[in-house]
């Protein structure tokens, strides 16, 4: 289902689940520290982030499907900038600093780990019903041009069961819990 929505839907998800996850991170944050939670302190953080999303760094042509590394630190800069941002403008309207600050800096943590979680946890699940793994493939070389080969399998009904690797040093190590076997084996 989610693989015939649109990219304008993929958008609206987007947003959807930064709202999710902002509004859990927010009261979580207020509840830890014993806060009495403020409306216009989440709208804010919401709608900071939604801004620098899309129109600063165009981030939601990212799907979280082909999420990557760098849609990982691409959503963790937004959550810093957006944490820098807030602060000077909380500290010069509100009484008590200290306790913004800790509120902000938790509701950081929360909302970066929270957010990649589910970034993680939605990607594994897609790829893991995308396609039955039928046929099995081994793939020579565990460097970069064997991890992009195994990316590619992803997608097809090729599981990768190992990689077979001439380097001493990436033996006895597993790729993403593929594990990478020396050629002599064989």
């Amino acid at each position: 289902m989610i693989k015939i929505l649109k990219s304008s839907d993929k958008r609206l998800l987007g947003v959807l689940a930064t709202l999710a996850i902002s509004i859990t991170s927010f009261f979580s944050a207020n509840a830890f520290l014993g806060m009495q939670p403020h409306l216009n302190y989440l709208i804010f953080i919401f709608s900071m982030r939604i801004l620098l999303s899309f129109v600063i760094m165009d981030d939601y042509k990212l799907s979280w499907s082909s999420a990557t590394a760098k849609s990982y630190l691409l959503k963790n800069i937004i959550g810093l900038i957006v944490f820098i941002i807030s602060l000077p403008v909380f500290f010069v309207i509100f009484k008590h600093p200290t306790i913004i600050f800790k509120m902000l800096l938790l509701e950081l943590i929360f909302f970066l780990f929270l957010q990649n979680t589910v970034m993680l946890v939605y990607r594994h699940w897609l790829l893991r019903s995308a396609a039955k793994k039928e046929k099995k493939a081994v793939i020579y070389g565990g460097g970069k041009a064997g991890q992009k080969i195994a990316d590619e399998f992803n997608d097809t009904e090729y599981k990768v069961k190992f990689f077979i690797d001439d380097d001493e040093k990436v033996r006895q190590r597993t790729i993403e819990g593929t594990p990478v076997l020396s050629k002599e084996k064989f």
